[in-house]
């Protein structure tokens, strides 16, 4: 019984081997696991082993070519995947705040806290954010 449903998974990514098509280290990437691969589609395979996220270049006789899509092309490398789990469908990139440390997450929070408390609170539309706006513009014109 053949389904029209694509069923799916999500991966994390390790490494940046995929980085000249914006896939980099950390990036979370949703996988369509029963869609037949197409020349040039992001595929996740196996490579030896181990999971990999490549560039799908076609079937050969001792299974799929694919290769990897680094910044630098003098870097790329081509393999034969034993297997292909799914074609990426979607790439999720690591949040910025991931990159920020707990310090300067805390410190954030804190001076967040202290806007809070001096400007009247936080709620939507009310008196606290009208407030903070109106300091915010003034702090870009310079006042």
């Amino acid at each position: 019984m053949k389904t029209d449903k694509v069923i799916r998974f999500m991966a994390t990514v390790e490494g940046n081997c995929m980085e000249a098509v914006g896939i980099r280290n950390g990036d979370m990437v949703l996988v369509g696991k029963n869609i037949p691969p197409r020349n040039g589609d992001i595929v996740v395979c196996e490579i030896a082993g181990r999971e990999a996220v490549k560039m799908y270049l076609g079937r050969t006789a001792d299974g799929f070519a694919v290769c990897t899509r680094y910044k630098d092309s003098g870097r790329n490398k081509s393999y034969i995947a034993q297997t292909i789990a799914g074609v990426v469908t979607e790439i999720y990139a690591r949040r910025a705040y991931m990159d920020i440390d707990v310090a300067e997450r805390f410190e954030r929070e804190e001076k967040r806290k202290e806007e809070e408390a001096r400007y009247g609170g936080s709620n939507i539309g009310g008196p606290g954010l009208a407030a903070l706006l109106m300091r915010n513009f003034d702090e870009y014109k310079g006042i």
